[in-house]
């Protein structure tokens, strides 16, 4: 009955939305995996944007052929025997984003069969979880971003996060779009700045320093190469927690973040990070240094599981633009209220996948 019997992946590329903007920001890829044991049950899973027909082939090619009739409930064995026969060397990038694909549908299928939501089978801790927007896109003009902000403030969001780094004037740019948005929603609010890996170390530093009235909640992905090392270095010097691990692969690479003593808050998302059988040791990972689990990169009908399921799971981001997608994937998905998302009851994810947008997005299989 739980036998893994068959998968389907698929390359998608949808349109991005954001709010105040007309048109899209442009379009996001997606790989989307679909799969079937031997006694019927269903489960989804997806995984990001890099190198999608890539990820598509290892799952149709490599990893389905050496799990089919794997027992879907038995995680730990099915990552033992992909990190064995196929990524002896921990290699990350693509091999990880297939298993993490794979592995959020085989924990929806083992949910379905055994009538549980993922986040009880991870853990239960609660089923309401924090929510925070990241509101600020580096495309928006500074009138744009101070309206976005208010907008959220508006719907009863506490805590937001913006964009820094690519913008024509520097870091300078940043420190006036940042010091705009705090004056616009006030000292009450929770702002954290998300760089994408974009800075120097000189310029990370220049800007926390510029915005030190701030009160910045956290800064995330501050680094040009996320280096350990550097970060550390950054650290000490910044009065703002750097936040950081949302595209790593496994726990072993997080683990060099907290060796480094580099971070504060210890990101983990299950669409990219091998799944939510790898979030869950990168929880205890943070657990074992008294950190903070959060999650970053978008995706929170998947991540809300992570964080709710876990003791020390934090807060859930909803990313507008990829929101929009997986509400789209998942029409029934819930929505946050009030800077919380309630989980969903029903049985593995908990929500329902329109095959419908599936096939509108679809670029291959």
């Amino acid at each position: 009955m739980f036998r893994l019997h068959a998968l389907t992946a698929r390359v998608h590329r949808a349109p991005v939305r954001l709010p105040l903007l007309a048109e899209p920001a442009g379009n996001r890829r997606f790989v989307s995996c679909q799969i079937v044991t031997d006694g019927g049950i269903t489960g989804f899973g997806v995984t990001g944007q890099l190198l999608p027909t890539a990820i598509r082939a290892v799952l149709v090619d490599e990893l389905f052929p050496l799990l089919r009739g794997q027992d879907v409930r038995r995680v730990e064995a099915i990552h033992d025997l992909v990190a064995r026969r196929l990524n002896q060397r921990r290699f990350t990038g693509v091999i990880a984003s297939a298993l993490a694909a794979l592995d959020v549908a085989l924990w929806d299928a083992y949910g379905r069969g055994v009538d549980r939501p993922v986040h009880a089978l991870l853990g239960g801790h609660r089923t309401e979880v924090p929510a925070y927007v990241t509101f600020g896109a580096s495309r928006y003009a500074v009138d744009e971003l101070v309206e976005a902000a208010r907008q959220q403030v508006a719907a009863g969001t506490d805590c937001l996060k913006m964009v820094v780094g690519g913008r024509p004037g520097g870091w300078r740019e940043d420190a006036e779009r940042i010091l705009a948005v705090r004056e616009a929603i006030g000292p009450d609010i929770a702002l954290a700045i998300d760089a994408n890996c974009e800075f120097t170390p000189l310029e990370a530093y220049r800007l926390a320093r510029a915005v030190d009235g701030a009160d910045l909640a956290w800064f995330e992905e501050p680094l040009t190469d996320n280096d350990p090392r550097l970060l550390a270095d950054l650290r000490r010097r910044i009065p703002v927690p750097i936040a950081t691990g949302q595209m790593e692969a496994d726990v072993h690479r997080l683990r060099q973040f907290v060796d480094a003593g580099a971070v504060d808050i210890l990101q983990a998302n299950a669409v990219y990070t091998s799944g939510f059988t790898e979030g869950r040791r990168v929880a205890d990972l943070a657990s074992a240094h008294h950190l903070p689990l959060a999650s970053a990169g978008g995706w929170s009908q998947v991540n809300m599981h992570l964080i709710g399921g876990l003791r020390n799971g934090a807060t859930v981001e909803i990313h507008p633009g990829l929101q929009d997608i997986g509400d789209r994937i998942f029409p029934d998905a819930p929505q946050p209220s009030g800077g919380s998302l309630r989980l969903p009851d029903g049985p593995g994810l908990g929500m329902t996948v329109d095959p419908d947008y599936l096939e509108d997005t679809a670029l291959s299989g």
